[in-house]
């Protein structure tokens, strides 16, 4: 998991770094650090004293874990102070959350109460498997917080979620949510515990369902070992990793093998008609938009994405002449894109509704869809001034935004 701002934007991996890393007295633990719910009496009196004799601020010698948000259900919408944290320290995030339909719809954060950044975030394309059903995704990131006040966030839908699994749940489904481990305070009373002849704190029991980070990278798209056979639904996910790494034709093989399982669900399956686009299958694409339609016929981003791929396939004015009709479309600013797109509007009349708006993606769509709608004109200078705007200056961390980036890269070569 990748430190999105933690300050001076350094992680760390053990003793991978001889100068900048770890604290000498700290490892970083193999397993999971500690888990609460299964720690003996006498674990919790060493606990309890190092506690009560913990000068620092915030306990940052004994506190096993800074903050955390656990058994997550659906619908949850939960936020957890952590800090003030006083010193720089090293902490070790871990996350469970869920995917469905390219994204994660269960996730967490953790964000610089000062600044309002995030300094953590869980991303699809930075998480593994976390056991149990092909949804259950598994982050594991380490990073340094600077001294500050954070607040930890998780959001989850209704679909799938702690307490009412609807597949199989994750390994360590306890801990479905967020984590935020002070390896410092842990490696400090472990020290405490050897010293009076207690067990350490370290989970033996179970402790395989957290691998270190080395062992998570062998788990993504580009992880090393046999690949086991996958279902369907672990396919069409794995769609997503090919198309948002520029693998077109890689992602669309997963997706037609996902949709050959479930064919009912083909017209739902917009991502398919970005693969298509991108493949360069443009009428391809354009069918597979006007089967979205009939599912979500208020999207404003599927009329432009089949008008991009009618541009390609024939030309601009006919595209503009066959932009497919959506009813009320409620983001900012989609209303001004969609009169772009159907010549009623100017560039500006998009970029002023949305720096205007109170919605946070707003001024991402304005850059994202000036750039496609640009380069459907072939005004290449343009469209790459916009989309590297929506890749970087008003970059988000949604589907979207990641479609921006792959795309910015392809028009950098």
């Amino acid at each position: 998991m990748a430190c999105v701002a933690c300050g001076s934007g350094e992680t760390f991996t053990g003793s991978e770094h001889d100068s900048g890393g770890l604290p000498p007295a700290v490892h970083v633990p193999a397993a999971i650090p500690i888990d609460i719910n299964t720690l003996t009496d006498e674990q919790r009196r060493v606990i309890r004293l190092g506690h009560e004799s913990d000068p620092t601020p915030y306990l940052m010698e004994s506190r096993p874990i800074v903050c955390q948000i656990v058994e997550a259900g659906n619908g949850a919408d939960e936020v957890r102070s952590a800090g003030p944290i006083t010193r720089r320290s090293p902490v070790m995030i871990y996350a469970l959350g869920e995917a469905q339909g390219g994204r994660l719809v269960d996730h967490g954060w953790l964000e610089d109460v000062a600044t309002g950044k995030r300094v953590w975030e869980m991303t699809l394309e930075e998480s593994a498997h976390g056991g149990g059903d092909p949804r259950n995704r598994r982050a594991v990131e380490r990073l340094w917080l600077e001294p500050g006040s954070y607040e930890l966030h998780y959001v989850s839908n209704d679909s799938h979620a702690f307490g009412d699994w609807r597949g199989a749940p994750p390994e360590r489904e306890l801990f479905y949510g967020v984590v935020v481990f002070n390896l410092e305070g842990i490696e400090a009373l472990e020290q405490r515990l050897r010293a009076e002849g207690v067990d350490d704190l370290l989970v033996r029991e179970g402790g395989r369902a957290l691998e270190d980070g080395r062992a998570l990278e062998g788990t993504g798209p580009e992880g090393g070992g046999g690949e086991p056979e996958l279902s369907p639904r672990e396919r069409d996910l794995r769609g997503d990793e090919h198309l948002l790494a520029g693998r077109f034709e890689e992602a669309l093989a997963d997706f037609d093998s996902f949709l050959a399982a479930a064919p009912e669900l083909d017209p739902q399956h917009w991502r398919r008609g970005i693969a298509y686009y991108y493949a360069g299958r443009y009428e391809e694409g354009a069918a597979q938009f006007v089967r979205h339609r009939r599912v979500n016929p208020n999207d404003v981003e599927n009329a432009a994405w089949h008008f991009l791929c009618l541009a390609r396939a024939t030309s601009f004015d006919e595209a503009r002449a066959a932009l497919l009709p959506v009813g009320p479309d409620q983001r900012d600013p989609m209303r001004e894109v969609y009169a772009l797109f159907a010549g009623r509007a100017q560039p500006q009349d998009v970029l002023a509704a949305a720096e205007s708006s109170p919605q946070r993606d707003a001024v991402f769509f304005a850059h994202l869809y000036l750039g496609l709608y640009y380069e459907a004109l072939g005004d290449l200078d343009r469209a790459r001034r916009h989309i590297d705007l929506a890749a970087t200056t008003h970059a988000r961390p949604h589907y979207m935004g990641r479609v921006a980036k792959m795309h910015a890269a392809l028009m950098r070569g």
